[in-house]
């Protein structure tokens, strides 16, 4: 009896089971590669963002800066009542992010690293540098070795989880490792990125951080 070639054609044309289970385990396998692939690739996109971020802000706080006869501003506005809710960024630096555009100028105090944003910034300022309102301002002139000491950080609130628009420095070179409060963070990257005084980024291993903090933040040695 001859078989039809329709039928004949279907025989060639059909899968297998073990086919079909192997390929499907090849694409399975595939995709277990490429999303980690992506996913680090994704990070170092964020990280490269950041990094101009933090180049952004340095240099508008050192035209800020040398605009205010080389006095570094507070970290925040002193309002009636003491609210803590007008930090340097807002109140000063702004206009000087030169040849970014206007609608564009906020999200540079966002640091897209960060998982969750504060209501104003992920970056944290120093604030052995930028001090209390009513504290005497710091002058550009008394920093030793401006070349190593840090500004700003990619840092976060450890007790809730959002950004920090300041890093509580004294008591952070006291105890690194302190569960609460704002302090410098390395996000996804394992690097905590720093704008130094002298406006270059750096990115800094957590732990090597930590190790140097006084060198990095204490601004007089």
């Amino acid at each position: 009896m001859k078989t039809s070639p329709l039928r004949a054609c279907s025989r060639k044309t059909a899968f297998s089971l073990l086919e079909i289970l192997a390929t499907s385990a090849i694409t399975l396998a595939l995709i277990a590669i490429c999303i980690p692939v992506g996913q680090g690739i994704v990070r170092r996109a964020r990280a490269v963002k950041s990094v101009g971020n933090l180049r952004q802000l340095a240099s508008a706080t050192l035209l800020c800066v040398n605009e205010r006869n080389g006095i570094f501003p507070p970290h925040r506005q002193q309002e009636p009542g003491g609210a803590w809710s007008e930090p340097l960024q807002t109140t000063y630096l702004l206009d000087y992010l030169v040849g970014t555009k206007a609608s564009q100028k906020k999200s540079v105090l966002y640091d897209p690293q960060a998982e969750k944003h504060g209501t104003v910034s992920d970056y944290g300022c120093n604030t052995l540098l930028f001090v209390a309102p009513t504290a005497p301002r710091i002058s550009l002139g008394y920093i030793t070795r401006p070349g190593l000491k840090v500004m700003y950080a990619t840092a976060k609130t450890v007790s809730s989880g959002n950004g920090a628009w300041y890093i509580q420095v004294p008591e952070f070179l006291s105890d690194p490792e302190r569960s609460n409060g704002q302090i410098p963070w390395d996000w996804e990257t394992g690097n905590i990125l720093a704008a130094h005084v002298d406006g270059h980024v750096t990115a800094y291993p957590a732990a090597e951080f930590k190790t140097n903090r006084n060198d990095l933040l204490k601004i007089k040695e």
